[in-house]
């Protein structure tokens, strides 16, 4: 942990999300207001960890990842990998690439950055005693060597099309690897991103303050402070009063309507690049009948549900890949046909008993009010075929739970972001099917099953051009299409809610926080 300027704080400055920051010993002397110029970042969950390598919930990479620990690429508005820590990257054959780091790269506690951190981050993200989630993104390299102290060489198995995508990899010191277990570096993360870690004072809270190394320079915010707001209706009030500064997709769709009309306060906003989709559990012996999975889709109107639940914040989906994809490949939109529905489900032998439902599935959620209201209104759309609905909404943590190791009939779910379309690898490809032996790492929680579709995917991960890259992705988006292992509804546009004294936000399509590196507060 480095030597963060010294903080308290004082509950007159903050009404409701700063009221606890009074007096902290572990932050120095008591009292003190908070620094002038700090900005405050209000989130729906708190990171579980700020180690990139083992961070799981968007709020952790977001953090880690974009404002923390940055690696040797990051990911451009149109999706493509450009240099971030390296200054440029070459491919030396298919299967090898050079990688050449900015001259002068410091970690945020001042000490450099050079080849052997690069070197050692990626063992460790590969050493099964660490645990990693993204693990398996790894295991296509075969060797990474520093060749001097700036040059990188990654070495591959074989050719593997998705890999520079994943070279984002948040760079940390070989010092602080020497034990893959330690406990407290996600506590203590030392990165070398724009921002660098401060004080975390409790699970809720979390300060960062400018890094005067950042190969950029430091951004104009000094103090950024990362609250996090778990109602939504206060998430909206410390927005409107200035309590809270920005949220970025934070905001549901009817609270953006209210907030649009509030002084001081601005709504930046682009297509997004996440998709919200219902995923189908192949365990259950109805699910797993196409016409079932079909009726469903029938029965569901993506299309009132943008106008009226998402009030036009959104597009309604044709794929799991959204448009801004360069793999997307558009296919035909369903539209709510009751009749076809119920035909499906009489054509399944699933006809209702007088009186009766023709079977009940469950519908998980999580228990956000928005998303909650949004599973509600599908549930009564598909009991309108006769399939009888019973709503689960839970807790985040259980809700994650349950859905990482199969534990659910239907479930609501939104990916954010889509980057690499490789994801459909994950989502889709037999082999990512999780089961505890791997730790429920898979994506493929449904354990849908297509091997045509399975060589498809494979094929895509070592294909020598973006244009055959392209032809399969095609090729799987229509089968996905014609086998229903999800139902796509729709792309959610991405909207950051910012106080009107806060310019040069720049706002990502994929949620990311990195856009906070240019911004600054001004002067009223």
């Amino acid at each position: 942990m480095w030597a963060g300027e010294a903080v308290a704080y004082a509950p007159a400055v903050r009404r409701t999300t700063l009221g606890w920051l009074v007096a902290l010993p572990l932050l120095g002397c008591p009292r003190a207001p908070l620094p002038p110029g700090t900005v405050v970042l209000v989130v729906e969950s708190a990171p579980e960890t700020l180690d990139r390598r083992l961070a799981l919930s968007a709020v952790a990479e977001n953090v880690s990842g974009q404002l923390l620990e940055p690696g040797l690429v990051r990911i451009a508005d149109d999706g493509q990998p450009v240099p971030d820590l390296a200054e440029r990257f070459e491919r030396l054959d298919p299967a090898t690439y050079v990688f050449t780091l900015r001259p002068g790269l410091r970690f945020g506690d001042g000490s450099p950055l050079a080849a052997a951190d690069v070197v050692a981050t990626f063992a460790s993200v590969r050493d099964p005693r660490l645990g990693s989630p993204v693990a398996p993104r790894y295991a296509e390299i075969d060797a990474v060597d520093a060749l001097d102290d700036r040059r990188v060489r990654v070495r591959l198995r074989h050719p593997f099309a998705p890999f520079l995508a994943d070279m984002n990899l948040g760079i940390v010191p070989a010092r602080t690897l020497a034990a893959p277990d330690r406990p407290d570096f996600g506590r203590h993360p030392v990165g070398a991103g724009p921002f660098r870690f401060a004080a975390w004072p409790d699970d809720e809270h979390l300060l960062l303050e400018a890094n005067p190394f950042y190969y950029a320079g430091p951004p104009p915010i000094r103090h950024l402070l990362v609250a996090t707001v778990r109602d939504e209706t206060t998430r909206l009030l410390e927005l409107e009063s200035g309590e809270a500064d920005v949220a970025f997709n934070a905001v549901s769709p009817p609270m953006l309507r209210q907030l649009a009309t509030a002084p001081h306060v601005k709504l930046l906003r682009r297509p997004g690049a996440g998709t919200t989709y219902l995923v189908f559990q192949f365990g259950d012996p109805k699910l797993r009948d196409v016409r079932v999975r079909e009726a469903i889709a029938d029965s569901i109107d993506r299309e009132a549900l943008v106008r009226y639940k998402l009030l036009g914040y959104g597009e309604v989906a044709d794929s799991l890949l959204p448009p801004s994809n360069w793999a997307h490949a558009a296919q035909p939109l369903r539209h709510r046909d009751l009749a076809r529905a119920r035909e499906l489900l009489d054509a399944a032998g699933l006809r209702a008993p007088q009186g009766a439902p023709r079977f009940t599935v469950s519908l998980k959620c999580s228990t956000d009010r928005f998303r909650r209201s949004i599973a509600s209104a599908i549930a009564h759309e598909i009991e309108e075929t006769g399939i009888a609905v019973r709503l689960e909404p839970l807790e985040f943590g259980t809700f994650f739970s349950d859905v990482r190791r199969g534990s659910f009939d239907i479930a609501s779910m939104k990916w954010v972001p889509i980057v690499e379309p490789d994801l459909l690898y994950w989502v889709f490809d037999s082999a990512s099917i999780p089961d505890a032996a791997d730790g429920f790492v898979g994506f493929n929680r449904g354990g849908y099953r297509n091997p045509a579709l399975d060589a498809l995917l494979e094929a895509a991960r070592v294909a020598p051009s973006r244009a055959e890259r392209a032809a399969d992705y095609a090729r799987v988006q229509a089968i996905a299409d014609r086998d229903l292992p999800y139902i796509v509804l729709w792309y959610e546009d991405s909207v950051a809610v910012v106080r009107d004294d806060i310019e040069g936000l720049r706002i990502s399509p994929f949620g990311y926080f990195d856009g906070l590196a240019s911004a600054r507060r001004v002067s009223p």
